[in-house]
């Protein structure tokens, strides 16, 4: 089954690669569709230069993992499906905030403009607390890695019963890669957004659309280590056949207590947002 998918997304980042390589570089900046991060929708040149290398990240590692695809291990090839797409886009991110001064005409030593543009700001505390659940999460493995069972279960039917299974090194690599991927993307967006202009009749959107990064690098985190330790738990129990509550909660406790402490400036966004 997750051959079939990678293969079926490997397609899809395919066409999609094309697409932004020929039909969205040549369009004008928009919402809806297209490499759309703060920076790429300032100016039709960021535009269509960054959509252009995106299209072109987007087919090479589309290729490759309908390689890997059929000729190896399944999770491998959708580990490196997204951990590759998230680290591309979030490097082009960087990239497009490093050149966004060239390619929009305001470089250094230029006149003085006649009018400043209101420009985004970001708080680096949605990022700093999604490395620390990172960081946290990974020591709660680390923790418990040594008494998992060689195999575990990590997927689970809608009455509870597992139905995949892979071995514990592979689950712990594998899911923190996916793990620091997409922590890593949603950080590079918020951070090449950092003083992007704000073009009046954009900036509400562009407004709302780092809000949005905000709010995944809150949310994605906390299900992320909700995840690991509903896995951990389940076979540690089954490996050792007791009841192991107080034992996994000895430690699962001061993680979500820490979590929680960290949380106070995340929420209050969430609570500004909605």
């Amino acid at each position: 089954m997750i051959s079939v998918f990678v293969v079926l997304l490997s397609f899809v980042l395919i066409v999609v690669g094309m697409i932004s390589l020929t039909k969205r570089a040549e369009m004008d900046p928009r919402f809806s569709i297209g490499f759309r991060v703060p920076t790429t929708l300032v100016s039709r040149r960021m535009w269509r230069k960054m959509n252009r290398l995106a299209g072109v990240l987007t087919v090479i590692i589309g290729f490759i993992s309908l390689a890997l695809g059929l000729i190896t291990n399944e999770v491998y090839a959708l580990m490196f499906t997204v951990s590759s797409l998230s680290f591309a886009l979030g490097s082009l991110s960087l990239y497009s905030s490093r050149i966004l001064e060239k390619e929009t005409g305001k470089e250094e030593g230029g006149e003085e403009p006649i009018r400043t543009l209101p420009e985004v700001k970001v708080t680096y505390k949605v990022i700093v607390f999604a490395f620390f659940v990172l960081t946290i999460a990974t020591i709660y493995l680390y923790v418990f890695y040594p008494a998992l069972p060689d195999i575990l279960a990590v997927h689970f039917d809608i009455r509870g019963k597992p139905n995949y299974f892979i071995s514990k090194d592979m689950f712990t690599l594998s899911f923190l890669l996916l793990f620091f991927s997409i922590v890593y993307v949603f950080s590079s967006i918020l951070l090449s957004a950092q003083g992007t202009p704000l073009p009046k009749e954009k900036a509400e959107r562009i407004l709302t659309m780092v809000r949005v990064f905000e709010i995944f690098l809150i949310i994605i985190p906390v299900l992320f280590t909700f995840v690991i330790v509903e896995i951990v738990y389940y076979n540690l129990a089954h490996k050792h056949f007791l009841d192991l509550d107080m034992f996994v909660l000895s430690y699962t406790i001061p993680l979500f207590t820490s979590i929680i402490y960290v949380i106070n400036y995340p929420m209050r966004k969430l609570r500004s947002i909605w």
